[in-house]
């Protein structure tokens, strides 16, 4: 098929799913989505006249989201300088040399590392293409690649180049960047096309496990960079040679897509109708999609239940699902694991690269880290997410049964749970220990009380955001058999704790310590009169919405 023509069909079909999107949600509004008939999905003049708005307005939004990326990095960078400049080791840039800075981190790091596969099964685009138009892969995949050339030359061009323009940086820096971006992009997807598991059911585990080390690299390098400030210079990846070096690999990545022999096969193998259902599945219902389990992830092994033995009613029926559902519980964890991991080894760089700077640090920055410890932890402890994993497998279809809402019952529930909350939350509890203690070593004389008070904070924080989403659960019940919240005051108090634990790192600057043990008092006590909330209203409350 001519290149033209195949193009034209990439456009056409865009326009009627876009088309056929907006019927879908329009039928989803309340009042009168069930007054728009099946019927509007065949209607041929509709989707003409919202594929010519689409072709009309498209440009347009393209502009508008890069004009906002250039306004995110150009913000991006005055915060950094301001934050920065405090420091008498920094070597600050000027903002516009810290904004082509910010464009290098997204664009060639970060953003680059995430889009390193070529074909995805989560493609519906693709999948449409090659399922209901029959279109060749190949030809397909050729024709994708030049639009996004062709409209990161046209549109994106644009924008860089007249944000360059008004900081007295040459238009041309704009097209080097932007070729440099494209051809690192495909190259990176063809040179890793061999790294598909062709005979296994996951296609691309291989490919994923690649794409978290190289974010987390990509993360770490970001972090160095930005450290650096005068001492390492963006522009040279705005320069005639980058833009040279990325029309080569760009190049050579569109060979490789001509000339791959298994090219199709592979596309077809990892693009399905099963694919395509589940993906369709995922869309239809984004709540239940995250708490979704495979197969292989459940333990029905009998060497395990020894301990099970001894257990009877509900200790025993909670403890049988934690050891069958504990693989999947613990991806979570593993999650979380990295991201602090990373943070270890950012705080290992950093100290290195200060050490003569580490004398300048007062004691009285000590109270200002525990109480950072003790806010983040409702960023890092698993909480929310196991809750609503275990209502949706194993609460859901218990709680039409009155037996299931008694109050030993819950109880005994809520005990069983929080305590295997702990037991996940034990491997993160231990690297942020590790990370705060790091930090104390470097910075502060050994005090061996004030080592036990950064255990005794952290472990605090982590039982109290266990437990503040636990009594929540208990006593509001939010959770539909669709796994959405239909409880006002659980979303509010849910949003005011998130909120809240943002707000409270503002505070940090000010803390002192009286005002710190009056917040870990006020959090004591507040675990303390959410047990008895659960003791005496849970039993009315527990239900199934």
């Amino acid at each position: 098929m001519v290149t033209k023509d195949l193009l034209r069909i990439l456009w056409q079909i865009d326009g009627v799913t876009r088309y056929n999107t907006l019927i879908y949600w329009l039928q989803k509004l309340p009042l009168i989505g069930g007054k728009i008939p099946q019927v509007c999905y065949r209607i041929k003049e509709g989707k003409v006249f919202l594929t010519l708005m689409y072709a009309l307005l498209f440009p347009f939004s393209i502009l508008l989201q890069m004009a906002l990326y250039v306004g995110i990095c150009f913000t991006l960078a005055h915060i950094v300088r301001a934050w920065f400049s405090e420091y008498t080791w920094y070597a600050s840039p000027n903002p516009f040399t810290l904004s082509l800075l910010w464009l290098v981190i997204f664009s060639l790091l970060l953003m680059t590392t995430l889009d390193i596969k070529l074909v995805t099964r989560d493609d519906m685009d693709l999948a449409k293409a090659i399922r209901q138009f029959h279109l060749v892969p190949r030809d397909y995949l050729k024709a994708k690649q030049l639009m996004l050339l062709g409209r990161e030359l046209l549109l994106h061009v644009l924008v860089l180049g007249i944000y360059f323009t008004l900081n007295h940086f040459a238009f041309w820096h704009a097209i080097s960047f932007t070729l440099l971006v494209s051809g690192v992009r495909l190259f990176l997807k063809v040179i890793f096309l061999p790294l598909y598991d062709r005979k296994g059911e996951d296609k691309e585990k291989y490919l994923n496990r690649l794409l978290f080390s190289f974010f987390g690299l990509a993360f770490l390098v970001s972090g160095g960079l930005l450290v650096l400030g005068n001492r390492f210079a963006p522009q040279v990846f705005f320069s005639i040679p980058a833009g040279c070096f990325g029309i080569f690999l760009w190049g050579y990545g569109y060979y490789r897509l001509t000339t791959d022999s298994e090219l199709n096969t592979l596309t077809r193998s990892v693009v399905t109708h099963e694919t395509m259902k589940e993906r369709v599945a995922v869309v239809e219902n984004l709540q239940t999609a995250q708490v979704l389990v495979d197969e292989n992830e459940i333990d029905l092994s009998s060497q395990k239940k020894g301990h099970l033995q001894e257990l009877t009613g509900i200790a025993f029926l909670n403890a049988l699902f934690l050891q069958r559902m504990g693989k999947r519980l613990r991806k979570g964890v593993t999650i979380r694991l990295l991201l602090v991991g990373l943070l270890i080894v950012s705080e290992l760089i950093g100290l290195y690269y200060f050490r003569h700077q580490l004398e300048q640090v007062k004691h009285q920055e000590f109270v200002r880290i525990l109480y950072m410890s003790l806010v983040s932890g409702y960023l890092i402890y698993v909480g929310e997410s196991y809750i609503k994993f275990c209502f949706y497998h194993l609460d859901r279809p218990l709680l039409k049964f009155n037996d299931y809402r008694q109050r030993e019952v819950i109880l005994a529930t809520l005990k069983t749970r929080f305590w295997s909350i702990i037991k996940h939350n034990i491997p993160i509890f231990m690297a942020v220990n590790l990370f705060v203690l790091i930090l104390y070593v470097a910075l502060f004389p050994l005090v061996w009380s004030e080592i036990a008070l950064i255990v005794m904070v952290q472990f605090l924080s982590m039982s109290f955001f266990s437990l503040y989403f636990l009594y929540l659960y208990f006593l509001l019940q939010p959770f539909t058999e669709g796994l959405k919240s239909k409880s006002v005051l659980y979303n509010i108090l849910t949003f005011i704790v998130y909120y809240l634990g943002y707000q409270l790192f503002r505070f940090t600057d000010t803390m002192t310590m009286p005002l710190f043990l009056f917040i870990l008092a006020g959090m004591i006590v507040f675990l303390a009169l959410g047990y008895l909330a659960v003791y005496y209203w849970a039993p009315k409350t527990f239900k199934l919405k």
